[in-house]
């Protein structure tokens, strides 16, 4: 019996057989190397956003691209990252990001993606301190511009969040612990790479 080779293509898979030809197989690398990029980028808005860099949680859009956060806040990519880190809004001493379950479907130079997201932070707010344990799913649909992929609307749909208070955390500055910005040490050990590589 002929062996079946099985290619995860994305999240509805698809079937890579031996005498489909190497055309086949170009297009099936191809649409792997998409899912790639798109994944890759999903998890760098993630460190974007608990390290506070404004620039890399933009290369999440493609320019005019538009954020939905149902109850919160409808617009630009742009002007929901000024929102995002707006000192006056809310003050999130620290939080971490976590991507679980990532569907991706792509269609040529077009992609949907469903990524279910679970957030811990720490708010301190002018009249409470808390702690929150947020869950939801980014809906993201994606174009491909000039070999480039890049989210046009982003929806955010909120699933669970449970609020703890007093916060039962510790969180500090200093040696051993993490910064909310690009001080944070692991800036420090990819620049190193480049230098290195460079």
């Amino acid at each position: 019996m002929r062996a079946r080779h099985v290619l995860a293509v994305d999240a509805w898979n698809m079937d890579l057989h031996p005498d489909h030809g190497p055309s086949r197989e170009a297009d099936a690398l191809t649409r792997l190397a998409a899912i790639e990029a798109i994944r890759t980028k999903i998890y760098m808005y993630c460190r974007a956003a608990d390290r506070m860099d404004r620039d890399l949680a933009l290369e999440l859009w493609h320019p005019g691209g538009l954020a939905l956060f149902e109850g919160a806040f409808d617009g630009t990519a742009t002007d929901f990252v000024e929102w995002l880190y707006d000192p006056t809004r809310t003050s999130r001493v620290t939080s971490a990001h976590h991507v679980t379950n990532i569907l991706i479907d792509v269609r040529d130079d077009q992609a949907v993606t469903e990524s279910y997201i679970l957030a811990i932070q720490r708010v301190m707010d002018v009249d409470e301190d808390r702690c929150e344990l947020v869950t939801g799913r980014y809906v993201d649909r994606w174009r491909c511009i000039a070999g480039v992929w890049g989210v046009d609307h982003r929806r955010y749909i909120r699933d669970f969040t449970l609020r703890l208070l007093p916060p039962n955390a510790s969180t500090s500055t200093g040696q051993g612990w993490s910064s909310r910005s690009i001080d944070d040490p692991s800036y420090a050990a990819f620049q190193s790479l480049r230098h290195d590589v460079g």
